[in-house]
This record gives C-alpha cells, structure tokens and sequence, in this order.
C-alpha cells in the first residue's frame, strides 16, 4: 500500500489552537532544545494498544500524532531475525508462517498524493500586504493533492496469540509517513522539531516464548542497523552526535554565525574561550533557530531508548555517528506525582540560576488522567499535563486512552497535546471580528496572576503594570511600579530591565511569582502587560512594540496561504528560466533588427495560445 501522510479531518491544529502553537514556538525559538517543553507519546500504547499492527490503522495513527502536536515519539521495535527487519510486532512472523496461523485480511482505500520533497530549506514568505490576517496553513493544504485513489490494498493479518500483525508493516513504513510529514511541513509555519527515542527488542518466537539472545550472526547487519534506515528517508532532516560534536568544538563558526534573530540564547549553557579566541561548549544544544532556520534545515533527532540484553552483539559503534545515546533527550526529574496531585517542581522562587532549575531534557510520564471522558471534551484541558509544563517538565503519554488508538479517536490524544501549551489560556489567542470597533487595539498579550500566569488577548489601552526582564536573565523578572497603555510600557521598567515576554514555561513560572509578590503591595490589578502583541497583522504574534510580522504570505490576494517550499523554487526557476530565454530571444531579434515592442515599450511575451 502507498504510505502517506494522511491525517484525519480535524487532528491538524486550527486557530485558536494553531495560533496558540505558532506563537510560542516563536517564543522558545531561540531556546536551547534541552530546555523547551514539548508533549510525548508511546506510539505502542497509543496505535498499538489492541495489538493490531496492520499498515492502514498505523499509518493513519501516526499521521494523527503528527499532526495533534506531539513532539516526541517512543518507538518499541523488535528484531525479528527470521524477516531479517525491524517491526512494531512483538513475535516473529517467518515466512513460511501462512501455514501453521491464522490469517485474515485488511482492505484500505487511500487516495494517494503528492506532497514538497525536502530542499533543504524552509519556505520564505512573500512581501507583507497591509490589512491581512495571518492564517496557518494545514500540511495537507499546502500539499499537492491528485484526484486518482490508489488501488484498495490488502493487508495479511497473521494473528498469533493476542497479536494481529501484517508482515509489511516496519521501522521504513514509520520513516516513510514521517518524511512525507516533514516535507508537508517544510514551511517556515509549521516546521517543528521531531525527537525519537528508539526502544529496540528482540521479537519471540510466539506469545508464550522468551525472545532469544542473538548471536554475532543473527543481529542485524550494517545495513540493518537502525540509524541507517533512520537516514534512507529522513537523511536531510537528522541532526546526529556528530553534528552536535562539530558545533559544539567552535560555535563560532556554527551556530555563532546565525543572524541575531536566531542566535541561541547562551545563558542557558556553559561557554571556554579556545586557543583561537573562539568559543566551545561541553554542554549547549542548539536552538530550533539554528536547526531550522540555518542554511540546512534539521528536524529531527533520534536517541537510544531501553535496549534488551538480548541485543548485546549489536553494532551500536555503526549507529553512534547517526543516534544519541540511551536517553540523552530524557532526564528523569526526580519528581513525581502523589495522589493528591502535589508534586517536585523545577520552579524554586528563592533561586533563579539556571544551574538551580537544571531542567535540561526533564520528562516525566506522571499523568493523572481522568476515567471520564467528559473532561476530554471540555476545552479545559489536562490539568497534570499543564501542571508538569508548568514546572518546566515536558508531559509523556504512556497508555492508551479510553481504549481508544488514535486513529479510531484522535481527539483524546489532541487533548493531551494541547494541554502541554503553558502559555496561552484555553480559547486564546481568540479571534477578534474584524467588525467589531475596537478590533484594532485588542491585540496585546496579557498575563493573569489569577489565571495561573496564563495569558488573553486585551484591550492595548488599558493600564496595567508591565512585566520587565532583569538584563538577560531567564529567571529574573522585575514588575514596573505604574500602569500604562501597552504601548507605553517599555518606559516603565525599572533601571536594569526591559519589557519582555517569557519564552519558556519555567521562565513564565518566574514570571508569576514576580507578580504575585508585586500584589502584595498592591492587589487592584492582577493583569500584566507582555511585551508581545499582534498590532502589524492579526493573528500574527511577535515580540516587540514595533516589530514587523516575519511571516508575509503570497499565495493569494487575501495572503492567508504560504507556498510549499518545492512549488515556489519550482515557480522561481521556471520564471527565471523563462525570462533568460525571452531575453536572449529578444537580443537575438534586435540584432536582425526584428525587435517587436508594445505599444508602452514593454517586452512583448509571447504565452501559450488560450
């Protein structure tokens, strides 16, 4: 079957939700990674929880995951020596199989199309047009589609014991939909960081049976490995331990040579001046900045999860260059929750160091998630999913909800995803009708101690206090001692500090402790203005009083498309093949003397006939 990526209709994010995502990835942008929070899924417990391993459910599963705002995803992969592949089935399937199981078929009729193919580079927006509205295009809009459906293909399910698994279904199936995800994605509005944490297992030879040790003959060979079937598809897109080694050795010359807009953020991480006068660094991790917007565009990075003993013989020394080490993108807080719900927090008010709050690659699977499914539906969110962002811990999915996969009901996992958005209230950034009179100045960002330092969208008139960053410090904030207009603001903070916005979920912690203290003193206002605000285009949220929105869509005169990276080089080269080719014609014709102009001097084009 032709594996594409085919979210269902409603699982990509659409506004306020889209908006809401947008906005703070813009935020954390230039963020070193290890400090960002971010959402993750077991793709066993939530694709495989009924132990059905068939391609069509699969693919569409992964698809909705992609899609929901996941970040990151944990893959259980089982050796199975008698295929000589990687599958999500944990037995063996041998090929002479068909005689002793039982099987059945799946049908599934897809419609296949054709989406960019990754260059290298995200899609640079086109001139910005006054009075327009920034709309975030879903994957599979801005993808080239065809009306022709695929032939119905037909899945073999051979079920042993509790398992029903199809023989094709593998790790390239995975890498298949998820390059065809990134190159959907590959915008300058939609491109994320993708991280995968690769459990590897060895598969049994039936249900009742312990998986075998392998030995040097049966473990996979260098072909095999997993970081080489990581990069037949997903090559372009992998950042790996070697690349981290070489930007580490000289910043300078990596990511040091960023514009100032996507420069990393280097008080999150450590910096010695080499012989040369230039800077390294043992501990620092680049910042999405670097990774997606440098001149090679990396979205994804992979990392060793629980490895069996049964795996000892295999050639971990083949994927080292490709794969981090076991857990290097996860640390365990040291935290956890208790039944009523208090837990360890990385917030400490009575220290703002970041060697304090080392909350690098923290994860915790800690959920408390509720046996109703009426608190899915709601709009209010996972209150622990929110709770461990909060504390500067990124939430992990690890069961399967309700029952239910993700592809029979992504809406759940949807949930979960988007209450791991620490910024933003519920509903917000809201969308204020073009019709209403004051529509041009609600478009301020405001904190609300009340709300748990979650922000709305406010009137830019109103007075209130202004939140002020203390020099570049991540965790030091200081609130101004008189109201203003938002506008006003940056003029009234303290000596020493700046009107900002925080950019991770810690720092927002911070933030409200700032305030809090600050209504001690004066509990008539609970609301704080942040420096961030949609005032060039609506819906298009930036960081600055005065600053342009860096997103200027060109696909049609309303600008509320972006091109796919592929259909604008193409369009770009084709025109600019076209109009070398009309030049030499016309210097041609003018040396003849048979130079043919119009009537107001311009070139005469000749197009195809209509």
């Amino acid at each position: 079957m032709v594996l594409v990526y085919p979210p269902d209709p409603g699982a990509e994010p659409v506004p306020p939700w889209s908006t809401a995502l947008l906005s703070q990835r813009d935020l954390s942008l230039r963020i070193p990674l290890n400090y960002v929070t971010y959402p993750g899924v077991s793709v066993t417990k939530a694709c495989f929880g009924k132990n059905v391993f068939d391609d069509a459910s699969a693919m569409r599963c992964w698809s909705n995951l992609f899609a929901t705002g996941f970040r990151r995803f944990i893959l259980d992969l089982y050796w199975d020596d008698t295929r000589r592949v990687w599958a999500f089935c944990p037995v063996q399937l041998s090929s002479n199989a068909s005689s002793i199981l039982s099987i059945t078929a799946s049908t599934a009729q897809l419609t296949a199309r054709s989406g960019p193919a990754h260059s290298g580079s995200l899609t640079v927006l086109d001139e910005r047009q006054v009075d327009s509205s920034l709309v975030v295009p879903s994957a599979t809009r801005a993808a080239t589609s065809t009306n022709t459906p695929a032939p119905a293909s037909v899945d073999a399910l051979f079920h042993v014991g509790p398992y029903s698994c199809s023989q094709s279904l593998d790790l390239s199936s995975f890498t298949t939909v998820l390059a065809d995800y990134m190159a959907n994605t590959g915008n300058n509005l939609q491109a994320i960081v993708t991280y995968l944490t690769l459990n590897l297992h060895v598969a049994a030879p039936s249900p009742s049976t312990d998986a075998p040790q392998l030995s040097s003959s049966n473990v996979p060979a260098y072909g095999q490995l997993v970081g080489n079937l990581l990069n037949v598809n997903l090559s372009n897109y992998l950042y790996t331990p070697r690349l981290l080694r070489q930007d580490r050795a000289n910043l300078n010359s990596s990511w040091y040579t960023a514009t100032d807009d996507h420069l990393p953020q280097d008080a999150y991480f450590n910096t010695t001046t080499v012989g040369n006068g230039d800077f390294s660094t043992s501990n620092g991790w680049p910042s999405e900045s670097i990774l997606e917007f440098s001149k090679k565009t990396y979205r994804l990075a992979a990392e060793y999860g629980q490895i069996d003993p049964q795996l000892s013989l295999y050639n971990f020394t083949g994927d080292a260059g490709l794969i981090f080490s076991e857990f290097a993108f996860q640390a365990s807080p040291g935290s956890q929750l208790t039944s009523n719900d208090d837990q360890s927090c990385f917030f400490n008010y009575y220290d703002d160091t970041i060697a304090a709050h080392n909350n690098s690659w923290a994860v915790s699977s800690q959920l408390n998630i509720s046996r109703s499914e009426d608190v899915f539906n709601d709009g209010s969110g996972i209150t622990s999913s929110y709770n461990l962002t909060a504390c500067g811990i990124s939430p992990l999915l690890n069961e399967t909800l309700f029952n239910k996969t993700a592809n029979e009901d992504y809406r759940l996992y949807q949930t979960i995803a988007y209450s791991s958005i620490w910024s933003w209230a519920a509903g917000e950034p809201r969308n204020i009708s073009s019709s209403d009179d004051k529509s041009m100045h609600i478009r301020c960002a405001a904190f609300d101690a009340e709300a748990s330092g979650r922000w709305h969208v406010a009137d830019c008139k109103q007075k209130h206090y202004a939140a002020c960053r203390v020099g570049n410090e991540p965790y030091v904030w200081r609130i101004s001692s008189n109201k203003a207009a938002y506008s006003p603001s940056d003029e009234t903070c303290p000596s020493g500090s700046s009107f900002d916005v925080p950019r991770t979920a810690l720092e927002n912690q911070h933030l409200l402790s700032a305030v809090q203290q600050r209504r001690g003193e004066d509990r008539s206002d609970t609301i704080v203005w942040l420096n961030f605000n949609s005032l060039d285009i609506s819906g298009c949220w930036v960081n600055g009083i005065s600053t342009r929105c860096p997103y200027q869509n060109g696909v049609d005169t309303k600008r509320k498309l972006i091109v796919p990276i592929v259909a604008a080089v193409i369009v770009f080269v084709v025109t600019g093949l076209t109009l070398f080719v009309k030049c030499a014609a016309n210097r041609q014709k003018s040396r003849t003397g048979r130079r043919r102009k119009r009537a107001n001097d311009g070139w005469d084009y000749e197009g195809v006939p209509s």
